[in-house]
């Protein structure tokens, strides 16, 4: 038995996208007019019926800040509250205090594919200059040890105050109110945002203002007891320059001496076409850089269409675009692997959470199909914005 992966673009991640506060008190909670309700049930049942080690989450929004300082405003709400909901699952969930991974998000950085007249409130942040982005790595503290590669400085907190490389000379200590009881007691890490050339020239993946990946270890505390060097991702939803990024991360990891008994992992929303018979990058990966691309050519997608568009009979895009990427060192323990895109309206071999099945909604009428294939308790919360993500999950176990 390996280490199992939850990985998930939530799209525009933010205590908006789960506050029970929003909740209808005069209806009862699981009525579908609380939307929100049904959005952080969704969430939580993936978790519950993947049973992940790690659980990552992309896209997830912060204020603008320093990179590297951790994530702020209600992207930092979000995932504070989502820990809250996993512990009442099990006490053993923790959480890297997720850190801005870029100073700006551009326009030109949002995928245009779903977009809707929901994004509105996001667009007019974006091209106010106030949104940046993060991500967040929930981990089972009873199953991995979280150990970096960076650290939280004992210095005076101020707003430009960011994570630093171990080893560096700097000093560990307790994080900013409000992530403080993220991590088991004592546990001072954090994740890496910053990566540099050997000539000490930083790597960018491909510009500036593109978001950076988030490099978290972990070692197993069972099993192996590998060390998990995984780097999760949200790459431009630009082909040429989400295939620069990828290659510019495998790369970057391929240099690196990797222990014998490390796992290297890339993980998250790649914005590359893994769905295509050929693809260069799928390609470049593998050849050049020796990582296996878990999801290939003959998966189903892992994206949805907007609710207004979607109909019973045809509700994906033809597009892979999130995937998991690993590279196993020389002597590490490479168990049976498992995968599955998380496809909650149909997938014979995962539970719907369909209020009406695919099979009752093609037995209407046709004209009653797609308005019953939309309510909030079908595809409604499934589903991008108002529901919850335009994005499938993906989970792996190796």
């Amino acid at each position: 038995m390996g280490t199992k992966l939850l990985v998930w673009n939530i799209q525009n991640f933010t205590i908006n996208k789960i506050s029970l506060a929003n909740a209808n008190p005069h209806v009862p909670l699981q009525h579908p007019n609380n939307i929100n309700v049904q959005k952080l049930l969704y969430i939580l049942n993936n978790v519950n019926l993947t049973d992940p080690d790690i659980f990552v989450v992309i896209e997830v929004i912060s204020g603008r800040g320093e990179r590297g300082s951790p994530v702020s405003g209600r992207g930092a709400q979000g995932l504070v509250t989502l820990l809250g909901h996993l512990r009442a699952m099990s006490p053993h969930w923790c959480l890297v205090p997720a850190l801005k991974l870029v100073n700006k998000i551009n326009v030109t950085e949002i995928d245009g594919e779903n977009e809707d007249e929901d994004d509105a409130p996001l667009l007019q942040l974006i091209n106010d200059g106030q949104y940046t982005e993060g991500i967040g790595v929930f981990f089972r503290q009873d199953r991995v040890s979280f150990q970096g590669p960076y650290i939280w400085p004992n210095t005076p907190d101020s707003p430009l105050k960011v994570a630093v490389p171990a080893g560096g000379g700097a000093v560990a200590g307790p994080y900013l109110p409000g992530w403080q009881n993220c991590l088991p007691a004592g546990n001072y890490f954090a994740g890496q945002y910053t990566y540099f050339y050997p000539n000490g020239s930083p790597v960018e993946f491909p510009a500036t203002t593109s978001r950076n990946p988030f490099l978290t270890r972990f070692v197993e505390l069972g099993g192996a007891h590998r060390i998990i060097n995984l780097a999760s991702v949200h790459f431009p939803p630009n082909l040429a320059a989400a295939e620069t990024a990828l290659a510019r991360l495998a790369g970057y990891l391929f240099d690196k001496v990797i222990a014998n008994n490390e796992v290297q992992v890339i993980a998250g929303d790649y914005n590359i076409d893994f769905g295509q018979e050929f693809c260069y990058a799928r390609s470049a990966l593998q050849d050049l850089y020796r990582f296996t691309p878990v999801l290939r050519y003959g998966m189903p997608p892992s994206m949805l269409k907007r609710r207004s568009i979607a109909t019973p009979t045809f509700y994906q895009p033809k597009l892979l675009l999130d995937n998991v990427a690993i590279r196993f060192g020389a002597q590490a323990v490479v168990p049976g692997q498992r995968w599955a895109i998380m496809n909650r309206i149909y997938d014979p071999d995962i539970p719907t959470l369909m209020e009406n099945s695919l099979a009752q909604i093609l037995a209407l009428p046709p004209n009653q199909q797609d308005e019953v294939f939309r309510r909030p308790l079908n595809f409604g919360r499934l589903g991008p914005v108002p529901g919850t993500s335009d994005h499938l999950a993906v989970f792996v176990e190796f």
